[in-house]
């Protein structure tokens, strides 16, 4: 029973997304149990984003957990080396960082080197994953393959300037689904905006913007498919 704990009860709610109607559940504890603190996570982020915006707006701080960077990735697997005479390891870390690339910081793929099983990992694990279940669950899309045909001409041209009009014309959509289409992939944390630098905020904004694959990993998916065309 909370109310018969003293002082502050801390609660942890691992994978919430899974289970029904969770942000509902977690905002009868939220309001009935003032002396506690809950910490919700899981994998998929749309869900947890969501629900969270839905049902405590305002009531909440958000934490992005990143996957690891380059020097976490080295204390991960252990690999040592003295920042003052970096020469000496230059070749260690060059292949360290070929790996880095492949997997691109997850950390159930630290361990692993070969590159075909972490290609899959990310494949089946992740990418699928979110274009044809996360993103159809929390939006109304009924073509989940666009999705999949905007990061394949991202990871064709990496770093593109992205005019909404001349993809929706390529592909034979309308402007605003594809406009659409490129926040869900924001949002689901695969593709990442660069913007130009402006002092007038408003003005960054409107124009337009380069768009790169979030992960190093997503290239690898698509690599076979690049070699192909060329």
């Amino acid at each position: 029973d909370f109310i018969n704990v003293k002082g502050k009860c801390y609660l942890f709610f691992d994978e919430i997304q899974k289970l029904k109607n969770w942000s509902e559940k977690i905002k009868i504890l939220y309001d009935l149990y003032p002396n506690i603190k809950i910490f919700i996570s899981g994998s998929a982020a749309l869900g947890l984003i969501k629900g969270v915006k839905e049902s405590f707006a305002g009531r909440s701080f958000e934490f992005k957990i990143n996957p690891l960077d380059f020097k976490e990735y080295l204390k991960f697997r252990k690999i040592n080396y003295d920042e003052d005479r970096i020469d000496i390891f230059k070749d260690k870390l060059i292949r360290e960082l070929d790996l880095y690339l492949n997997n691109s910081g997850f950390f159930e793929m630290i361990e692993e080197n070969n590159p075909e099983i972490i290609r899959r990992y990310f494949k089946d694990s992740i990418l699928e994953r979110v274009i044809y279940r996360d993103i159809p669950e929390h939006f109304s899309i009924d073509n989940p393959g666009l999705l999949y045909r905007i990061l394949d001409i991202l990871a064709s041209q990496p770093g593109m300037l992205v005019e909404y009009k001349n993809i929706a014309s390529d592909l034979k959509r309308d402007r605003r689904t594809i406009a659409k289409y490129f926040e869900y992939l924001r949002w689901s944390f695969l593709l990442k905006p660069l913007y130009r630098f402006y002092s007038n905020l408003l003005t960054s904004e409107k124009k337009l913007k380069k768009y790169y694959l979030s992960h190093p990993a997503s290239f690898t998916i698509f690599l076979s498919s690049l070699m192909v065309k060329a």
